[in-house]
């Protein structure tokens, strides 16, 4: 019996693994133009200025969106699963944040929060649980605090935290205890002033690496971590000539390090060398699109792509990847406002980027919108539908159901 069913399977796999290649090769490229619906229920609308994070802040295992604001402190807008948002002030803060950044500080299993705020403090946000957050500290630098980045810089195991002070040309690490209560450092130097810092493993050694864009000049510095709360000189680069203020780091071609992505004026891609060194930008142009780039894979190809904002941009910029590290020409997607913060997210659960965003209107709500591409939420169906191991008639037939019906 199990020979035949060895034999079945010999006979079978190449027509299912073609009727597999062939769903995939028929699948077509989302038009930009219709890549996103506009959900009908939207948030009432946030201090458009504030800084924002993405993480499940309530625990029901759904992307949740908070926003650092002036206006009313700390909100959080609810995700219902189905990518509707319910608006909750969470805690008042006394000032707008710069930067909002996410992680499990105290190693409850829950997603906390820490802000840097524009009267030059930095504040640690505990959650309970259900996004019911508390003041856990409060720290007022040796300067005014700007940028704000998370990572294990030690190597204990829990996430500590790097802050820029602007126009000071310096920044100070905040070490976790692995209870969430964090410990200010002196001082250190920085090539520059930076209202960004990013902490990533570029080198690809396991310790998390510094980089930091220059405030008003087209360059960027990168310093390798230690693992144990060190990094060594910083090593400058010279970018395309246009200013940036965001750095993300992705892989972008595919090889398993962290490529960088520079916002301004559309998209600079630096791909790295593999030992944590950069090349030459590549640009992709979309004037005035100066907010962090959304990055993921939009379309459903397998590929990185780049979605693009600005504060006088009306609409959004796809800037589709080729899984090489290069990409299209940017595409414009209409929305018919510009916006000041964005984020992204599977927000409804079904495996597509969605993007919200505040919008540059006064008192507009915020604007919702959802990856409506079919490739982007549609998984790869199954061969073998039974789990035994083989390909058998059995699964056969139910290729055909699960082709029939979409491959749900």
């Amino acid at each position: 019996m199990k020979s035949s069913s060895i034999r079945s399977a010999s006979l079978l796999a190449p027509a299912v693994l073609g009727l597999l290649l062939y769903t995939h090769a028929a699948a077509q490229p989302c038009d930009a133009r219709s890549l996103f619906v506009r959900m009908v229920a939207s948030p009432t609308a946030f201090d458009r200025f504030g800084a924002v994070a993405v993480a499940d802040l309530d625990g029901d295992g759904d992307l949740d969106v908070a926003s650092a604001t002036s206006a009313a402190g700390l909100q959080v807008l609810r995700n219902d699963g189905e990518g509707n948002f319910e608006p909750v002030i969470a805690l008042p803060l006394a000032d707008r944040g710069w930067q909002l950044v996410a992680g499990d500080w105290d190693g409850d299993g829950d997603a906390d929060l820490a802000a840097s705020l524009e009267n030059g403090t930095v504040v640690v946000l505990r959650n309970g649980g259900d996004a019911d957050f508390e003041l856990a500290g409060e720290f007022m630098l040796a300067g005014a605090a700007a940028g704000l980045a998370a990572a294990d810089v030690d190597g204990d195991g829990d996430a500590d935290l790097a802050v820029s002070l602007v126009l000071d040309a310096q920044y100070v690490l905040l070490t976790n205890d692995g209870a969430g209560a964090f410990t200010p450092g002196a001082p250190r130097v920085l090539p520059w002033d930076t209202i960004q810092l990013t902490l990533a493993d570029v080198d690809t050694d396991g310790d998390a690496d510094l980089i930091a864009a220059q405030l008003i000049a087209p360059r960027l510095a990168v310093a390798m971590g230690d693992g144990g709360g060190g990094f060594g000189a910083f090593v400058q680069y010279d970018a395309a000539d246009t200013n940036f203020a965001y750095v993300q780091p992705v892989d972008l071609d595919g090889d398993g390090d962290l490529d960088l992505v520079l916002a301004e004026d559309g998209a600079q891609v630096m791909l790295n060398a593999g030992d944590g060194t950069f090349g030459t930008p590549t640009q992709y142009p979309f004037a005035n699109a100066e907010l962090t780039p959304i990055i993921g894979d939009y379309d459903g190809d397998g590929a990185v792509d780049l979605l693009l904002s600005g504060t006088t941009v009306s609409g959004l910029g796809l800037v589709r990847g080729r899984g090489d590290g290069t990409f299209d020409a940017v595409e414009l997607i209409e929305t018919g406002a510009p916006y000041y913060r964005t984020a992204g997210g599977d927000f409804n659960g079904d495996g597509a980027i969605d993007f919200i965003g505040a919008t540059g209107i006064v008192d507009e709500p915020w604007d919702v919108l959802r990856n409506d591409c079919p490739a982007a939420k549609t998984p790869a169906c199954r061969a073998d539908f039974d789990g035994d191991g083989s390909l058998t008639i059995f699964d056969f037939l139910a290729f055909q159901n699960a082709f029939a019906a979409g491959c749900p």
